[in-house]
């Protein structure tokens, strides 16, 4: 047996079925309602260490 997680943005939930067919993936769980909460996203300066000193 395998498996895989696929996490996609909901508008997008029609190109995934559509790829699963394609792939004769006839199987799957689907997750209608999941909430969480992200990290925000770093900045280009903080995630490079880039703070402007020119060094």
């Amino acid at each position: 047996m395998k498996s895989v997680m696929i996490v996609f943005n909901q508008a997008n939930t029609g190109r995934v079925e559509y790829m699963l067919d394609v792939l004769g993936i006839k199987g799957f769980t689907f997750f209608e309602q999941v909430q969480g909460r992200g990290t925000p996203r770093m900045a280009r300066d903080e995630l490079c260490g880039d703070n402007g000193g020119g060094g």
